[in-house]
Order: C-alpha cells, then sequence, then structure tokens
C-alpha cells in the first residue's frame, strides 16, 4: 500500500494575562466643548458659552477665531494684581476616585489681531502664560490637590502657550492634552484654562473644541492561542 503522509499539530494553549485598551474613544463629558451660542452672562458680567463659566477677563467670542462651528472663546490678563489670574472652565459631577481623565483643548495665538499700539495682540515676548488645567473637588468643594488656592500646585497641567517659548506658535490652531487620576475623595472634575499675567502685560489667546474624557481602564483577557505547535509526521499505511 502506498504510504501516505498526514501532518498532525499538537498545541497546549496558554491563559496570558493581556492589557487590552478599548479601542473606541470615551464620550466627551463636556457641555458645548466648541463653545458655541447662547452666550450666557455669568455672575461676574461676562458673556461665556452656555456650559462654561470663568473669571475675570475670559470672553465668549463668535468671530472669525473660531476653529470649528461659529464660535470661540479667548483669555487675557485681569490686570488686577502681579501675578494675576484669568480662567475659563467647566466642571464635570460624578467623577469616581481612580478614574484617570485626559483633558485636551485646541489653541491659536492669532498675530493678525491687533492691540492699540497696532502690535500683534498676543502674549508672544510677553511674561504670560497659559495652562490647561484638570482640578479634583471633594463633596465639601474643596480642591484637593491644590495648595494655598493655586491650581497650577499638584493638578495636572500642560502649558498651552508661553510668551517666553522661543518656539512660540502663532496664526495655526493646535492640540496640547493633560491627563490625571482622580484621588481619594473625587467627586467632581473641572477642565480649567488658565491665564497667568506677570507684570502686567498684555496678549490675548483663544482656545476651542474642549473636551474631557475618561481614559478607558484596561481590561485583562487571556489570549488563548498556541503556545507550541509540534509537528509530527505519521505515516499511515
Amino acid at each position: 500500500m502506498k504510504a501516505c503522509t498526514k501532518f498532525l499539530i499538537t498545541a497546549f494553549t496558554a491563559a496570558i494575562p493581556l492589557a487590552v485598551l478599548s479601542p473606541e474613544s470615551s464620550a466627551n463629558l463636556l457641555v458645548n466643548p466648541s463653545m458655541e451660542a447662547p452666550a450666557v452672562q455669568n455672575g461676574d458680567g461676562n458673556f461665556r458659552p452656555d456650559g462654561w463659566g470663568g473669571f475675570s477677563n475670559s470672553f465668549f467670542a463668535d468671530d472669525r477665531t473660531a476653529r470649528s462651528g461659529d464660535a470661540n472663546m479667548f483669555i487675557l490678563g485681569a490686570f488686577n494684581g502681579d501675578p494675576a489670574f484669568s480662567g475659563l472652565f467647566q466642571d464635570v459631577n460624578g467623577v469616581a476616585p481612580g478614574a484617570e481623565l485626559e483633558a485636551s483643548i485646541w489653541t491659536l495665538n492669532d498675530a493678525t489681531r491687533l492691540d492699540a499700539s497696532n502690535l500683534p495682540d498676543t502674549i508672544e515676548g510677553r511674561p504670560n502664560r497659559v495652562d490647561l488645567v484638570i482640578e479634583f473637588f471633594d463633596q465639601f468643594g474643596g480642591n484637593i490637590l491644590s495648595e494655598d488656592g493655586d491650581p497650577n500646585t499638584n493638578n495636572p497641567t500642560v502649558t498651552l502657550a508661553d510668551g517666553l517659548d522661543p518656539n512660540f506658535i502663532t496664526n495655526e490652531y493646535y492640540q496640547r492634552s493633560v491627563t490625571g487620576i482622580a484621588p481619594a475623595g473625587t467627586v467632581r472634575a473641572r477642565l480649567l484654562v488658565l491665564f497667568v499675567q506677570s507684570g502686567f502685560a498684555g496678549g490675548i489667546v483663544d482656545v476651542d473644541d474642549a473636551s474631557l474624557t475618561v481614559v478607558p481602564e484596561p481590561v485583562t483577557g487571556a489570549l488563548l492561542g498556541l503556545g507550541a505547535l509540534l509537528l509530527r509526521r505519521r505515516p499511515l499505511r
């Protein structure tokens, strides 16, 4: 009889823990993230997009500087101290301790906008800075990570624009992001854009299209595969 040959594959499987991040992005937790109309007058008298709060000099803008839609926001120094602070923010309730959040926003330094001296009204060359901050609050409204009321202290922060940066970007939107893990006691998180003004220096920064998302948690699965393949030839008669 003519012998024929077949291949018998003997395999064993191994359960290997595998950290897999969900390929789908989490939903944006912010209301009106593109800062569209209608503008609402806040308690400080300034108009800001629906869903957004702020302090000092942060304003709604329905002009040509919008990245998407028809509006955005701009921010400048408060001119009430040295340093002086202006901010715009939005709070999200129901954030649990241990949740990892990612905040992002698009920034524009518009050098075509001129100030009263007919110079570009940006912070370029001036000792001002704008930061993106994630703040975490407890049930009593306390800022868990800040010290002495300074939101930059210990809170996750990334610089959006620094007037003394030699690589300062003008006339185009760019995106920056920062992540942070909610500490024990967290019930609420805040996305904050903070303008830090030094020496009463001028300049305006535009922002648009913000997001605050929960970073998907790793899931532990089993990678079922062939741990080894043993190929044996068995002659059949």
